[in-house]
């Protein structure tokens, strides 16, 4: 997707199961409510570029999609964005991206996850329910963590607070 600004919209993509890769373009500046939920076969998501927020619940349930990179230029994650995704192992946060409620509860194969120094807040349950998660790693200490954000998370060695 080349050219000017554009959101992907509400519902836009889901349910689609025999959608299995896609590639955002930096045109593509907002990711809408459910666009992508329960694409199950989806294993390979890149967002390049001007994306500046992930809507609620546009990634739940996308069982094979095994990794994620969110650009500098994203500045939210919204409520279960990425509910339920899991075979994703790994999560990189490029930029100061707030993660919403439940953002990545159930992602059961996510082991490590890095969250920059200017993310203000983790959301209740945001990661609750990852239970391969060994490794939080925060450069911030300024970042206000919701309720239960970890709990359930029983490999984790040092549980954020």
């Amino acid at each position: 997707m080349w050219g000017d600004p554009v959101s992907i919209e509400k519902n836009t993509f889901k349910d689609c199961s025999k959608l299995t890769d896609i590639s955002l373009s930096g045109s593509v500046t907002y990711i809408g409510e459910s666009a992508f939920e329960n694409c199950t076969n989806m294993s390979s998501v890149i967002i390049w570029g001007d994306i500046t927020a992930i809507g609620k619940n546009a990634f739940r349930n996308c069982s094979s999609l095994d990794d994620i990179s969110i650009p500098s230029s994203c500045t939210v994650i919204e409520e279960y964005a990425f509910q339920g995704c899991s075979d994703m192992d790994t999560l990189l946060l490029w930029g100061d991206t707030n993660i919403g409620d439940h953002a990545f509860q159930g992602c059961t194969s996510l082991e490590e996850v890095s969250i920059s120094s200017g993310t203000e807040y983790i959301g209740d349950y945001a990661f609750e329910g990852c239970t391969s998660l060994e490794n939080v790693l925060m450069w911030g200490r300024s970042t206000r963590i919701g309720r239960n954000a970890f709990s359930n998370c029983p490999k984790l060695k040092n549980a954020p607070h």
